[in-house]
């Protein structure tokens, strides 16, 4: 049912890690921040089989070399999984999703390092996409993967509505992750609320397109046709944006990507109630 609300708790997390939820708060070796810096990154690290192990692990080394504060991830697969959670510096924090089979076949997955409150709410939708988010301070960060299919606009624009209507409760908000259209639909751009900031038009550089098939021919190779479309995306709303990048844009073997999609990472100022 779409709204309902899934609060986490110890049963969905491994025993063996260093944090633990408690009422859907994480407790653990996550250290409190009063920094008003925050940064993020979203990347659709792609369920396909095509040399999963190599772009796997060259995914959570770009991740972790970003230096992100909170990173939202679709399409995570349990292997995936797997392999982020037997990360050193995955450990250090706290993760939605603590069991392989938690995201099967495929999730969305948040990570950070400040302490939070994580919910995950379901959308409206036909093919189970939900919101997954984390209360910091007054605020919140939240990530989902729309409906894909261009076709599918009427269902993102509810989704657009049910998370927004989440998000109203906060007093600022960063939203991220694959939205499956480009901001150049009108009929999804439409619904933004004109409070959020897209931080890639107003700190990025160049189109910034993340599914990039003149630049990424791994993309190219599976899609089969040209593809130019900025689907992943960070918005702010009562956040200043600093600073934002693509990350993943280079091949790590010959025809060989992390992902179909390039990552997004942004540096934001937050109020300094989170």
């Amino acid at each position: 049912m779409s709204g309902e609300r899934t609060g986490l708790n110890e049963s969905l997390v491994s025993s063996s890690l260093p944090w633990v939820w408690r009422d859907g708060w994480c407790r653990g070796q996550v250290k409190a921040s009063l920094s008003t810096k925050l940064k993020v990154a979203t990347w659709n690290v792609w369920f396909d089989r095509f040399e999963r192990e190599e772009r796997t692990r060259a995914t959570i080394d770009a991740l972790g070399a970003s230096g992100a504060d909170v990173i939202a991830l679709q399409e995570v697969t349990p292997s995936f999984l797997l392999q982020f959670l037997s990360t050193d510096w995955v450990r250090q924090g706290w993760v939605s999703h603590g069991f392989p089979d938690s995201v099967e076949p495929y999730a969305t997955v948040l990570w950070g390092r400040r302490p939070a409150r994580v919910f995950i709410e379901d959308l409206p939708s036909e093919k189970g996409r939900q919101l997954c988010a984390a209360e910091i301070g007054s605020g919140v960060v939240a990530t989902a993967h729309l409906e894909s299919q261009r076709d599918n606009h009427a269902k993102r624009g509810e989704q657009l509505i049910a998370i927004q209507t989440t998000l109203s409760r906060y007093s600022w908000a960063v939203w991220l992750g694959d939205f499956n259209f480009d901001p150049s639909w009108p009929h999804e751009s439409g619904r933004i609320d004109a409070g959020y900031v897209d931080a890639w038009e107003k700190k990025g550089e160049g189109a910034g397109a993340t599914v990039d098939t003149a630049r990424n021919g791994m993309a190219l190779a599976h899609k089969g046709a040209p593809r130019d479309v900025r689907y992943d995306r960070v918005y702010a709303r009562n956040a200043k944006v600093r600073r934002t990048e693509l990350v993943g844009t280079e091949a790590i073997a010959v025809g060989v990507w992390c992902s179909d999609h390039f990552g997004v990472v942004a540096e934001l100022d937050v109020p300094k109630s989170a």
